[in-house]
């Protein structure tokens, strides 16, 4: 009985506290190399290198090397946004880095981009930071005058519990099933 008590307290503990994840996302547009890395609690979990060919992406990892179509639909972008949207609302941000190079060899345009791209980061800064308030969000832009390029990096550190990824799973859920009946009704009615 008292081994079925702790079971109970240590599967309750595990879903409740809190985990540290870091993800880290690098992008080189005119290169078509990115990669993918996912810490969790400080240990690294995942690591990929992405590349894009035709309509296919190739994943390199650590112990092996895949090539997976694109196959977008609806229904996955649906719940996709949904989960995402869920997550956010109740994950704990604790810092937001985003590193931006961009760069044209015509100076002018160069500087045109880059402000325009410093002001919508700003803007997106901004309403995160109304959401989450106590998070530290760091932002760098940079022009590059000489050379053609577009870089993006982020790191995202934040926290979050076990319970909050599966009720955010089943709110998902419900919410791409119900978008779905309502598309269907819709549709039924213009049938008609």
């Amino acid at each position: 009985m008292e081994i079925f008590l702790i079971l109970v307290l240590l599967f309750l503990f595990v879903i409740a506290f809190p985990f540290l994840f870091e993800v880290r996302f690098y992008v080189n547009v005119f290169e078509n190399f990115g990669m993918v890395t996912l810490k969790f609690c400080g240990i690294r979990v995942y690591f990929a290198k992405l590349k894009i060919k035709g309509k296919n992406i190739v994943i390199k990892t650590s112990r092996k090397r895949t090539s997976k179509e694109i196959e977008i639909s609806t229904e996955k972008i649906d719940f996709a946004k949904n989960f995402f949207d869920e997550l956010v609302d109740v994950l704990s941000l604790r810092k937001l880095c985003l590193y931006l190079n961009l760069g044209t060899p015509n100076p002018f345009f160069t500087a045109m981009l880059g402000g325009v791209t410093s002001s919508l980061t700003n803007f997106i800064a901004l309403k995160l930071k109304m959401k989450k308030p106590h998070s530290d969000i760091v932002l760098v832009n940079n022009c590059n005058f000489e050379k053609t390029c577009a870089v993006l990096s982020t790191r995202v550190r934040f926290f979050i519990t076990l319970s909050d990824v599966g009720l955010s799973f089943l709110r998902a859920a419900k919410k791409t099933r119900k978008e779905e009946i309502e598309q269907w009704k819709q549709n039924f009615n213009k049938a008609k």
